[in-house]
């Protein structure tokens, strides 16, 4: 029995199916939870701070949570703050 993603396969073009859900699984990194807090050497707890202020997106699919790395990059750029120089060497 098909499923409804069978249904938007069947009836969407497949470049347009691309553009509705974004960038193509294999061209794009997903991390679950326990990879990002690996990476960020932050507490699940933490993570899910950053999730309720938004700071960081995700996407919940089936129950599951899943980050781009992308996005997690993209979040590290924002709140980057350079050392200010003091003029000394």
């Amino acid at each position: 029995m098909p499923t409804s993603c069978h249904f938007i396969v069947s009836f969407f073009p497949i470049h347009r199916v691309e553009k509705l859900i974004g960038n193509p699984p294999e061209t794009e990194q997903w991390l679950d939870n326990e990879a990002v807090c690996k990476r960020l050497g932050i507490s699940t707890r933490t993570l899910q701070e950053y999730r309720n202020l938004g700071t960081l997106p995700f996407y919940k699919i089936g129950g599951k949570i899943q980050y781009k790395q992308s996005d997690i990059q993209t979040m590290l750029e924002r709140h980057y703050n350079p050392i200010p120089q003091t003029g000394k060497l």
